[in-house]
């Protein structure tokens, strides 16, 4: 009885295994349209870079690492009330985040519509629609500043902005 468990549990957990490994193909399909390297979707925090450059720009791709702040909510959210608020506000910024990461990262390829709103809640399904569809990559002269309240890193990259 207990093999079997074993057995559907693996089964699952294979079956999971495709579907992830075959969306961050997709999402590699898409930053090879932008012209980056497909298997920069494989590495974690390098994706999140790589979407925030090629959906906001390189002056604020470090926005994308933001995504990686509630790994340090850890250090405080053990601490009775003060951790518990830091930790429930800092898990609601990265939700706005990532909504606006997710709707400017497809805008990018669809001008807009209605598949940057539906990639905010199912972004695999609209990277598998877009990465093999016949959507192309618009470039960075549409770049929209959301971020200008944040200071830009001086890389020498021009957005095409005055």
């Amino acid at each position: 009885m207990l093999g079997a468990g074993l057995g559907v549990i693996a089964i699952a957990v294979l079956i999971a295994l495709a579907i992830t490994l075959f969306a961050c193909f997709c999402m590699g399909k898409l930053f090879s349209k932008a012209g980056k390297p497909l298997w920069y979707a494989f590495i974690p925090g390098l994706n999140l870079y790589t979407k925030a450059e090629i959906a906001f720009g390189r002056q604020y791709a470090y926005v994308g690492l933001l995504m990686l702040l509630p790994l340090a909510t850890a250090l405080v959210g053990w601490i009775p009330i003060i951790g518990w608020i830091v930790t429930f506000v800092v898990n609601i910024g990265v939700v706005v985040l990532s909504f606006i990461l997710e709707y400017s990262f497809i805008s990018r390829y669809t001008g807009g519509g209605a598949l940057p709103v539906l990639s905010c809640f199912f972004n695999w399904i609209v990277y598998i629609i877009v990465g093999l569809g016949g959507y192309n990559y618009y470039g960075p002269s549409n770049y929209i500043p959301l971020f200008t309240f944040l200071p830009a890193m001086n890389t020498g990259y021009q957005s095409g902005m005055n």
